[in-house]
């Protein structure tokens, strides 16, 4: 397994000295400049860091919007100095891995290579599995969202919804009709979600993620999934200022975090927001419905002939919703 590591920092390089005369992984260094150029030469199952370290905010952007142009390829931030202020955006862009300061003062283990690089590999239709875990425990949070506070850890139904083909709407309306769809398109699924106490917690471009209580009993989030998969020519035709039908992806997951007011989300590092980003973008293809097993037993009966098995995310099954014709 080759690793590239881009950077200029000498002390980076110390971080994955342990793996000098290791067979299994074989580490490059090159310089940032050289980048784009040498990542045409990874292939398929390799794996790059970037190191953001010394760059100024507005540069840290341009290089996380650059990198995560790289879609065939799996990638991880080096961030020393805890410049990043925003973690979870790096998951709603493709990262698969982020060594902050911490880790900078430890170094890189194996396993952590190991766990980066079990990621959804490139052009791949199934992960590779992990070893099994008991079943998370319930913080139930309610019907709603009077008793749930800022800074506790509670179990939430959490919805990645994105717009496919953003590159290429981009070319084909221009940059200035894209960013006004992509408002529409997030002031529906905002509006939408809140009339079933869905609150659109993060946001990134094309992409969000909607959470939503959870009571144990019931999770109206798949209720909306169908109806948006369902319904999608006519939300385009009467939610959107322009004649344009466009694809989304929406992929649905029961999982705990600390809940934060939106916007206090930067340094929040969450297992469950981390696996609905990754099933949301790289296991769910465009123009499709995922959800988790768990959160299936959460379908109502009538709609459950309509899901199919759809593989595994690491120790998660998951099923599709049949595509309507």
């Amino acid at each position: 397994m080759r690793i590239f590591v881009f950077t200029e920092n000498h002390t980076v390089r110390v971080l994955f000295k342990g793996f000098e005369r290791s067979r299994t992984f074989k580490v490059f260094y090159f310089s940032c400049s050289e980048m784009k150029r040498r990542i045409k030469e990874l292939e398929g199952y390799d794996f790059f860091y970037v190191d953001i370290s010394g760059q100024e905010q507005q540069q840290i952007k341009k290089v996380l919007s650059s990198v995560s142009r790289f879609g065939t390829h799996r990638y991880g931030i080096i961030d020393p100095k805890g410049a990043l202020k925003d973690i979870p955006l790096l998951f709603f862009k493709g990262a698969a891995d982020y060594i902050g300061t911490e880790v900078c003062k430890s170094g890189v283990s194996a396993a952590r290579l190991k766990s980066a690089l079990s990621y959804s590999p490139p052009c791949s239709d199934r992960l590779p599995s992990a070893p099994k875990t008991g079943k998370k425990s319930y913080i139930l949070s309610g019907k709603d969202w009077k008793n749930i506070k800022v800074g506790h850890e509670y179990t939430f139904c959490m919805m990645f919804i994105e717009l496919d083909d953003h590159v290429e709407l981009k070319k084909k309306i221009g940059e200035d009709l894209l960013d006004s769809m992509l408002a529409s398109f997030r002031r529906y699924i905002e509006n939408t979600a809140a009339s079933i106490q869905g609150r659109l917690w993060i946001w990134n471009e094309h992409n969000g993620l909607v959470l939503y209580p959870f009571d144990g009993v019931r999770c109206d989030a798949v209720l909306l999934g169908f109806r948006l998969m369902l319904f999608r020519k006519l939300i385009c035709a009467e939610n959107l200022p322009f004649a344009t039908l466009f694809s989304y992806r929406i992929a649905l997951h029961l999982g705990n975090t600390v809940y934060r007011k939106k916007g206090q989300t930067g340094t929040l590092v969450s297992d469950s927001i981390n696996s609905i980003f990754h099933i949301g973008r790289n296991f769910t293809p465009p123009g499709h419905f995922y959800l988790t097993k768990e959160l299936f037993g959460f379908v109502p009966e009538g709609l459950k002939p309509y899901f199919i098995p759809a593989g595994r995310y690491k120790e998660i099954e998951i099923l599709r919703m049949k595509r309507p014709l």
